[in-house]
């Protein structure tokens, strides 16, 4: 590095790979490795620009964010699923909560649902989502009438 510093100062330019490794009598493979190495790295909470207060962590995108329509969408439907529950008799919305995680449980097997009676859990899971789905399907109908 020190002589990349006094080739920098003599050429008036930072001096290539090739320039270095002529002067150390070195591959300029070698060089370019070590000069990569010796390359400065930034933290992404420094603030990027001169005058900026933005740091590289504010400017870079998350490909998991779905923005604030997807947020919304995503609160809506969870409105809709917890108001659609309450339309089930308690042992359903239980088991079904249970099953997926919803109203608070940890989602859950079947089996540790109903402990060994499966059949039964089996059952009440059936029954509810027999019932959300004839429930969409009115809804729908009375939608695109509506629209019509």
């Amino acid at each position: 590095m020190r002589i990349a510093r006094e080739l920098a100062q003599k050429l008036d330019h930072e001096p290539s790979a090739e320039e270095i490794a002529e002067r150390l009598d070195k591959p300029v493979d070698d060089v370019s490795r070590m000069l990569r190495l010796n390359e400065r790295i930034s933290s992404v909470d420094t603030p990027i620009g001169g005058d900026s207060d933005k740091a590289l962590l504010d400017v870079l995108s998350d490909d998991n964010d779905s923005g604030p329509e997807g947020t919304i969408q995503a609160n809506n439907m969870k409105e809709s699923i917890v108001k659609w529950l309450f339309e089930l008799n308690a042992k359903q919305r239980e088991v079904l909560a249970r099953r997926f995680g919803l109203l608070g449980y940890e989602s859950e097997t079947l089996e540790e649902v109903e402990g060994c009676n499966h059949c039964k859990s089996v059952s009440l899971l059936c029954s509810s989502t027999a019932y959300f789905r004839n429930s969409s399907i009115a809804l729908c109908a009375a939608f695109s009438s509506h629209n019509r």
